[in-house]
C-alpha cells in the first residue's frame, strides 16, 4: 500500500530522488530501475527532472505534494492511500495538483481510498463517494447518484443542498458535444455560469464539426440524470 498524507511527511534531509525512492531501496530494486521509476514519476507528475537533487526546503507546497504522489507510487502498489494529501496547499495550486492526479489515475489505473472533507474534491476525484459519521457509512454511490438519492439528512446537510451545481464541475463541454481541442477543458458549471448571464437562457455552441449546437439548462439537467445528449 502507497500512502500520501496531508503534511507530505519528506525527509528534510534527502533529496527529491531519495524521498522517492525510499521503498523501492528497501524493496531492493537495482539503481537503474530506481532511477527509472524515478524519472518516470517525475515526468508523470510534471516535476522537473532537475528537481531531483533538490532537498524538500527548496520546493513550493505544490512541488513538495507532487514528490510525495511520486514516493506513494513509487513501488507501483496496487493501493493507494491518501488522507487529505492536498489540504495544506493554496487553493489555485490544489485545483492544479487535482486535475493532475486525476490525469495520473487515469493512466496509471489504482485503486485509491481518498480521504477528504472538501466534496467538491470528491466530485472531482472519485468513482464512489462513501460519506461516514462516527465510523459508519451512511451512503455510498457513484458522485452522479448522489445527487438523486441522499435520504439520510446528514448526507444531505454534508453535501449541500447545491450539490448539482458542484457536481457539474465534473464534467467537460466535450462530454455533452464533442469538441476541437482547444474547448476540450470547458467545464459544465462554466457552461451554467454562461446559461445564467444569456437573456434568453441558451447558448450556441459549435461542435467538433463546426455545426451550431444550442445549449439550455434543461441539457445540463438531462446530461446529469444520464439522459440523451444534447
Amino acid at each position: 500500500i502507497g500512502y500520501c498524507i496531508q503534511n507530505v511527511g519528506l525527509f528534510p534531509h534527502y533529496s527529491v530522488r531519495d524521498n522517492i525512492s525510499i521503498v523501492p531501496k528497501l524493496l531492493k530494486w537495482t539503481k537503474e530501475d530506481i532511477d527509472a521509476r524515478v524519472d518516470f514519476l517525475m515526468d508523470l507528475t510534471g516535476l522537473p527532472r532537475s528537481y531531483r537533487d533538490k532537498k524538500p526546503h527548496e520546493l513550493s507546497g505544490g512541488e513538495s505534494q507532487r514528490v510525495g504522489v511520486c514516493r506513494a507510487l513509487a513501488a507501483d502498489p496496487k493501493i493507494l492511500l491518501m488522507d487529505e494529501p492536498f489540504g495544506a496547499v493554496d487553493p489555485m495550486t490544489r485545483i492544479k495538483i487535482q486535475l493532475a492526479f486525476r490525469n495520473i489515475q487515469k493512466e496509471l489505473k489504482k485503486t485509491v481510498v481518498f480521504v477528504t472533507h472538501d466534496v467538491e474534491e470528491a466530485i472531482l476525484l472519485a468513482d464512489r463517494i462513501a460519506v461516514m459519521q462516527h465510523g459508519k457509512i451512511l451512503g455510498y454511490d457513484t458522485p452522479e447518484a448522489f445527487s438523486h438519492a441522499m435520504e439520510v439528512d446528514f448526507v444531505q446537510s454534508f453535501l449541500g443542498a447545491d450539490y448539482p451545481v458542484k457536481l457539474l464541475k465534473r464534467h467537460r463541454l466535450d462530454e455533452m458535444v464533442p469538441q476541437e481541442a482547444d474547448n476540450s477543458q470547458v467545464t459544465l458549471n462554466e457552461i451554467l455560469a454562461q446559461l445564467l448571464q444569456s437573456p434568453d437562457g441558451m447558448i450556441t455552441i459549435q461542435d467538433i464539426d463546426g455545426k451550431d449546437k444550442q445549449i439550455r439548462f434543461e441539457d445540463l439537467s438531462r446530461f446529469l440524470k444520464g439522459t440523451d445528449q444534447p
